[in-house]
């Protein structure tokens, strides 16, 4: 099992990989796909961490279908949002890049604090 889960994890960083070297080269054109898709991921993870989990593969993991619904959902309202206002779109991709970086941070200090 911990096998499968290391392949999907890897295809899935794979994929992301792509994504971002799709949008780096695309530019303007798909940032539609950026925001649904940072919509989405970043709903699953808000949503993992008030039910109680990791983050939000445990959602697909612990076959939470609503919670999942609800993440797919808000990046349907990203879609949304980028094809139609293009200012608003570009200042919530800033405001969650923003708030990655800084919860990214922060788990760095967490390890090193716990590793000390």
């Amino acid at each position: 099992m911990e096998i499968v889960q290391k392949v999907l994890e890897f295809l899935l960083a794979v994929l992301f990989m792509g994504l971002g070297g799709l949008l780096l080269l695309a530019g303007r054109k798909y940032i539609w796909l950026l925001l649904g898709g940072g919509g989405f991921l970043i709903a699953a993870a808000l949503i993992a961490v008030v039910l109680g989990q990791d983050n939000g593969w445990n959602l697909a993991q612990e076959q939470m279908w609503i919670p999942l619904l609800i993440a797919l959902l808000a990046g349907v309202l990203g879609i949304f949002i980028a094809q139609n206002y293009d200012r608003l779109a570009a200042d919530i991709i800033g405001f969650a890049a923003g708030v990655y970086i800084v919860t990214w941070f922060d788990q760095i200090l967490l390890y090193l604090d716990n590793r000390a």
